[in-house]
């Protein structure tokens, strides 16, 4: 069985608005999102990792100056 999440979770989890959720599932960006009742439903796998921070920290200005 497909486990889904809500819609403020699965914005949490992208670091969006719900409002881009929403146009992402309306889109057909999201696949598998179900509507129940009044509240959209978006299943686990639809959501992509969230990008890992690639551990390189910006170079300070001051120090090229």
């Amino acid at each position: 069985m497909t486990e889904y999440q809500t819609v403020p979770a699965a914005a949490a989890r992208l670091g969006c608005s719900r409002r881009n959720i929403l146009a992402m599932i309306a889109n057909g960006r999201l696949k598998g999102c179900v509507k129940f009742g009044k509240a959209w439903q978006v299943p686990l796998g639809a959501i992509p990792e969230p990008p890992r921070p690639s551990g390189r920290k910006k170079q300070d200005i001051t120090s090229i100056l």
